[in-house]
């Protein structure tokens, strides 16, 4: 009976374990390729771990060794090469995607080192980095599923690595694409006036009603050839689209595609403005000719541009965005003016408004906004800028009175433009004397402060409201109106005011004493003390 082998510790070692010199442990096998194989380990049970995969492997007849020699782009493109069942567009769309996002950089991993957190990075990453949209990435993750897939039928993978991995994604936030809205009706006859009434859009007028009209896709709608038209019956026969996207060599060609079911064809019935737009489309081609461009044996397109060539759709797509923005823009100036100038405006609930002593925003946040009765307050806008329109942003700048509230403007141009409005920045950049330009920091105040430097930055207090105008009482006045009395327009030694104007500064002989607000009173003019700066 031969005698058993133990390590420095006296456990027995198995057939194919060793010790080493050093302490570490090896294992030594026959892979499925009849070749030589040895793994090490730092303690036995880790040994034996490497083991039992190892021989649960071999059982179930995976090659491991091969999955670590194989990168995801060698995979891929096996997979690719496979997929006889193609259509030779989606094999190019196929191609185009995957070595656009993952054959540079993800497909040089090993796929037997890929693991599932692996490839959640991965989709994360091009999400964050690339902005991905949702369907994009869909579209990657279907060619990628199926080729991990492959290597598990193949014996070169346990599991495949991005099962369950869309599921979960497509359950957090990140996925969540901004909602679309579908034009109404109203909407839809205002944007085609705007068009038709634009010299620079009237020519996409034809187009742009037949994608409205009947939901086509844009490719859908390129593709249309008059033989696709029946006139008589009123129908549109939809059983192909045009295509144009990159090929193998990343040059973009124009292709036609047919459906891959059968009820991918269907017949679509024109209504009034789409036949017009049909026939409208045919006169004007009559006079500058039809289309004599043939792709992939389809001929005699309707929509062409003026050289005779089928429009590509990045073309209407940028035609309908200009004009879009171009419509959009000019409707947000229309709602803007509304708010120009002399305007009576309500104030917002959540104001400090006082409503029975009590501030209106309280009042609404203790549940008690019935006790409140809106009433609108004479405002003045005195200038009302559009800096820049990004999307569903306006920032605007705004000069206005005392008392505007900037929430009811933003408020009050989205009850205009139908869609709603609120205020999600606000920067004041002036306020009487005080500017961003001449104002300070926290951070440098208390520099000043510790320096003994602040007095250089300090204003006099009848210099930072200039924005008033003022008065000078006579003398024997000042006590009365330092107590609280009335000074009426006889008491005044100067006066420089407006008729419009509230509060007006008040001088008397030597000093400033403070602001005052004026009374305007049965054609006579008084003024009552409102704050006081004497010391």
């Amino acid at each position: 009976m031969a005698k058993s082998r133990k390590d420095s510790r006296g456990y027995v070692l198995r057939t194919g374990e060793s010790q080493r010199k050093d302490g570490r442990y090896s294992y030594s096998y026959t892979d499925l390729d009849k070749n030589r194989r040895t793994v090490y380990a730092k303690t036995l049970v880790e040994l034996r771990a490497k083991e039992r995969k190892i021989i649960r492997d071999k059982e179930d007849g995976l090659n491991p060794q091969l999955a670590d020699r194989m990168t995801l782009n060698e995979l891929y493109d096996r997979f690719i090469e496979q997929k006889y069942d193609l259509k030779p567009s989606t094999k190019v769309n196929y191609l185009y995607m995957y070595n656009h996002f993952v054959r540079p950089t993800f497909g040089k991993r090993l796929i037997g080192k890929i693991k599932y957190s692996d490839v959640k990075k991965f989709y994360y990453r091009i999400i964050l980095d690339e902005e991905m949209k949702a369907n994009t990435l869909d579209s990657i993750h279907t060619q990628l599923h199926p080729a991990f897939q492959m290597a598990v039928r193949d014996g070169l993978l346990r599991q495949n690595p991005t099962d369950g991995l869309m599921a979960e994604i497509k359950k957090s936030h990140i996925w969540e694409d901004n909602p679309r809205h579908a034009l109404t009706i109203p909407q839809q006859k205002a944007f085609m006036d705007y068009l038709k009434a634009h010299r620079e859009y009237q020519g996409w007028v034809p187009i742009i009603t037949v994608l409205l009209g009947t939901g086509m896709r844009i490719g859908e709608c390129i593709g249309l050839r008059w033989d696709d038209l029946d006139f008589e019956k009123r129908i549109i026969s939809v059983n192909h689209t045009f295509i144009y996207r990159p090929d193998e060599n990343r040059k973009s060609v124009k292709h036609i595609s047919t459906p891959k079911t059968i009820s991918g064809r269907r017949t679509i019935p024109m209504i009034d403005e789409v036949f017009n737009a049909f026939l409208d489309e045919y006169e004007i081609q009559k006079c500058i000719g039809f289309s004599s461009e043939e792709i992939d044996g389809y001929s005699n397109f309707v929509f062409v541009t003026a050289t005779g060539t089928v429009y590509l759709p990045n073309a209407v797509n940028r035609a309908i965005e200009r004009a879009r923005v171009a419509y959009n823009k000019e409707e947000i100036e229309k709602a803007f003016d509304t708010q120009r100038g002399h305007i009576d405006q309500l104030p917002p609930m959540y104001s400090a408004l006082k409503v029975n002593g009590k501030r209106m925003c309280d009042l609404v946040r203790s549940g008690r906004a019935d006790e409140i009765n809106l009433k609108t307050r004479p405002v003045y806008i005195k200038e009302l800028n559009i800096l820049s329109i990004r999307d569903n942003k306006i920032m605007f700048y705004v000069k206005c009175s005392k008392g505007t509230y900037v929430r009811s403007i933003c408020y009050d141009v989205g009850k205009v433009l139908g869609c709603g409005g609120h205020m999600s920045f606000l920067l004041r950049t002036s306020s009487g004397k005080f500017n961003l330009e001449n104002g300070i920091t926290l951070e440098e105040l208390k520099e000043y402060n510790d320096n003994n430097t602040l007095d250089k930055y300090l204003y006099d207090i009848d210099y930072v409201l200039t924005n008033f105008n003022k008065i000078k009482i006579h003398e024997n006045a000042e006590k009365y109106y330092i107590n609280g009395g009335i000074i009426d327009e006889r008491r005044f030694i100067e006066k420089d005011f407006n008729e419009n104007d509230e509060f007006v500064r008040v001088y008397s002989s030597k000093e400033f004493i403070g602001i005052g607000k004026i009374i305007r009173k049965n054609n006579t003019i008084s003024v009552k003390s409102d704050k006081l700066f004497i010391v």
